[in-house]
């Protein structure tokens, strides 16, 4: 997990907490899916676009592969951060700051963009 200032740096909070408000978001993710695709979001190809250090990713992971989750953000510096946290280095990228296309050549079933816009 990042740090406790990386953490409140990137969402003004921090430990369970934060875990608080980030849980209920991927629970919430994966029921609207259902309801939408009829589907379940397990092994879906998700994108994370602004994934900053990881946050939402983390979570994602426990409802699809590592191999179908990317992460893009303009910040080098965030993508480092996922990076050092262990997330995947082939699957986690920089993107422009206004990206006229994503960093990835696949299609995908939800991309997740939270206070991006």
């Amino acid at each position: 997990m990042a740090s406790s200032a990386v953490q409140r740096r990137y969402t003004g909070n921090s430990g369970s907490a934060l875990l608080a408000q980030t849980l209920p978001f991927v629970e919430l993710l994966r029921h609207k899916f259902r309801a939408i695709r009829g589907t379940d979001l397990t092994g879906s190809r998700i994108l994370d676009f602004g994934c900053g250090y990881g946050r939402f990713a983390r979570a994602l992971y426990c409802l699809t592969d590592e191999d179908h989750l990317v992460g893009c953000d303009p910040s080098e510096k965030a993508i480092e951060l996922c990076h050092v946290a262990g997330l995947s280095r082939t699957q986690f990228r920089v993107s422009d700051h206004l990206p006229e296309s994503l960093p990835a050549d696949c299609d995908f079933e939800l991309i997740v963009s939270y206070s991006v816009f």
